[in-house]
């Protein structure tokens, strides 16, 4: 009779098939250590909290009277353009350039004169040579020839009351006498230079370009 150490014996004598019986399992091919969760745990909480601020911060508010300043503002704002940073004219008639000028709105009739080159024929008495530019504007030189119109200004002055000096005009005032040109004006200012200024108005007829003719117009417009 078999004790009971023969019988466990018997049953766990090899039986030969252990080998089958073993089962080789894969290995993963993702190994997750403990450090990995944990730093993945900590980035997952770092993320809820900055979405949870960014959802808790109210978005800023202003009171009513600023936001309508801000509206008042922006509508009430003028544009500017350089559409107002220059004019420009025409000159036509007795000039030696006729044509477009552009000049600074602080500009005279003056100026414009001055770049066309008024001619020795032209008569200028009836222009306001004072007068602001404006743009568009056109400034017509007349002939000697013409009739004198004076502009139609209350502060325009008339040649009766308007003598020019020849000891101390400049060569755009001397362009305002009756026949009197660029190169003409220039003359004036010479022979002055040279000869130490006028002591009479008859010296005038010394200037070359001065005739008897155009010293007899010019006698009733000049002083010294």
């Amino acid at each position: 009779m078999k004790t009971i150490s023969d019988r466990l014996a018997d049953v766990i004598r090899p039986t030969g098939d252990e080998d089958i019986l073993k089962v080789a399992y894969p290995t993963p091919r993702l190994k997750i250590h403990r450090h990995h969760v944990v730093v993945i745990a900590i980035v997952c909480v770092v993320i809820i909290v900055l979405v949870a601020n960014q959802r808790s911060t109210p978005a800023p508010s202003y009171p009513p009277t600023y936001a309508k300043e801000i509206a008042e503002t922006v509508i009430t704002t003028p544009i500017t353009t350089s559409a107002s940073s220059f004019v420009v004219v025409s000159v036509i008639g007795e000039v030696e350039k006729p044509g477009l000028y552009t000049f600074t709105p602080t500009a005279r009739v003056a100026d414009a004169l001055a770049r066309a080159g008024v001619k020795e024929s032209a008569n200028v008495l009836g222009i306001n040579h004072a007068q602001m530019l404006t743009d568009g504007q056109q400034i017509l030189v007349p002939n000697s020839a013409e009739p004198i119109e004076q502009a139609n200004d209350p502060n325009a002055l008339t040649a009766a009351t308007t003598l020019v000096n020849l000891n101390t005009a400049s060569v755009a005032e001397l362009m305002t006498l009756s026949g009197v040109g660029s190169k003409t004006a220039e003359a004036i200012i010479s022979y002055r230079q040279t000869h130490g200024g006028f002591r009479n108005i008859e010296q005038l007829r010394e200037v070359k370009g001065i005739g008897a003719a155009k010293f007899e117009a010019l006698s009733q417009e000049i002083t010294v």
